[in-house]
């Protein structure tokens, strides 16, 4: 039996040395483990990993029993509707999707049905839960946007009175914001705002 392993993790600061060190520990070779730092909205063929991956099982000669282990079945697709495409795919290519996540057990179930039943559920949930995620993010952004607090970065503090004192010596904008080391549009949105232009 052939053993390849695919690894996604959302951003290039998340480490995906923890997944590689599961897959490791059932017997995978780390040449044919292939990651991505990609988000999950990103389309599996813009995929660096997921296309050397594909690429490897081609080579594979017809009829070798290959297991494709993923640290959960999420981590194949973008959607509820891709996940489960892409997991029967490889199903019906004979290749067994194999998930390390103990809450997907059921992926080591032998028999065929109750395990396309199982993974019908289980990437349902998965996308319920992105798009509940979303949504809390939505109304927590909402909710924060009408107490008045500040999404954006931290407004500059502009010292007005150095600004003041450099005007008075007939000094230009253009020059003040080199001299006080503001970025010429910041200072010139500030005075605008004010209504002083």
């Amino acid at each position: 039996m052939i053993k390849i392993g695919y690894v996604r993790v959302s951003r290039e600061d998340q480490n995906a040395e923890n997944q590689i060190q599961l897959l490791l520990k059932e017997g995978l070779d780390r040449d044919s483990i292939f990651v991505d730092y990609v988000s999950g909205i990103s389309a599996m063929e813009d995929r660096d990993g997921y296309t050397g991956m594909r690429e490897f099982i081609k080579s594979i000669n017809d009829g070798e029993a290959i297991t494709l282990y993923v640290f959960e079945i999420s981590r194949l697709g973008r959607s509820f509707l891709e996940t489960l495409n892409t997991v029967r795919n490889f199903e019906t290519s004979g290749i067994r999707v194999w998930s390390l996540s103990p809450a997907e057990s059921w992926s080591r179930i032998e028999d065929k049905k109750l395990r396309d039943l199982m993974l019908s559920i289980f990437s349902w949930v998965a996308d319920r839960e992105r798009e509940n995620l979303i949504e809390r993010t939505k109304l927590g952004l909402a909710r924060a946007k009408a107490e008045g607090k500040n999404l954006g970065r931290p407004q500059r503090v502009i010292p007005w009175k150095r600004v003041r004192e450099l005007q008075d010596k007939k000094i230009s904008l253009a020059a003040i914001s080199r001299i006080l080391d503001i970025p010429y549009t910041t200072l010139y949105r500030h005075y605008a705002k004010k209504g002083e232009l």
